[in-house]
C-alpha cells in the first residue's frame, strides 16, 4: 500500500506531511477547526517515520 510513499525522497514525504499540519494551524489561528488536515498529517508524518 504504501509503495508509491517510499519511492519518494525523504525530504517531500516530511514536507507533505507538514504542510497539512501547517495548513491545519493557520487554520486554527484563524478560527476555524479542520480535523481532517490534523489526522491526514499525523498520519502522513507516522508513515514517513515508518519508512524511513
Amino acid at each position: 500500500m504504501l509503495e508509491w510513499w517510499i519511492d519518494l525522497p525523504k525530504w517531500l514525504k516530511y514536507g507533505v506531511a507538514l504542510a497539512f499540519l501547517l495548513v491545519a494551524a493557520l487554520a486554527w489561528m484563524a478560527g476555524v477547526f479542520w480535523p481532517w488536515a490534523i489526522g491526514i498529517g499525523i498520519v502522513l508524518l507516522i508513515a514517513a517515520m515508518a519508512v524511513d
